[in-house]
């Protein structure tokens, strides 16, 4: 009996790797992004700080107001940045076809499922380019 040829292409488990890596990828941006949108919970109490504490004299008062005033104007431009990023929206429209086409199946994901989500991993592409530099 004569074997049968495959007709799969050899290159397919590299573009499955090379996918399985860029959801990865997509999945660490996502995290970045709801790290820092959860650290913006933290914008009114910053700007309160000096308002709270006995300054010695007005000009500290007014240094320490707009320090924290810069910290979180630069926090939240840095989420908008990269809220607004053509990489994000690419990510939530993959992710709204995903959901259009397979609607059944998708529940929330729960902190608790996962213990170390917010503890960041190093991408590989990072890895690979501390490498390369040293």
């Amino acid at each position: 009996m004569a074997a049968t040829v495959s007709n799969q292409d050899p290159a397919a488990p590299t573009d499955d790797a090379q996918e399985q890596e860029k959801l990865e990828d997509q999945l660490e941006e996502l995290k970045d992004l709801y790290l820092k949108m959860r650290g913006l919970r933290t914008v009114l109490p910053k700007l309160l700080a000096p308002l709270v504490s006995k300054p010695s004299s007005p000009r500290e008062l007014y240094d320490d107001f707009t320090k924290a005033m810069r910290t979180t104007t630069h926090d939240i431009a840095d989420f908008q940045q990269q809220w607004k990023a053509p990489e994000t929206r690419a990510i939530f429209d993959r992710a709204r076809q995903s959901r259009a086409a397979h609607p059944r199946g998708i529940y929330p994901w729960r902190p608790s499922q996962d213990p170390g989500w917010a503890t960041r991993r190093k991408r590989k592409r990072e890895v690979v380019e501390e490498e390369t530099s040293a």
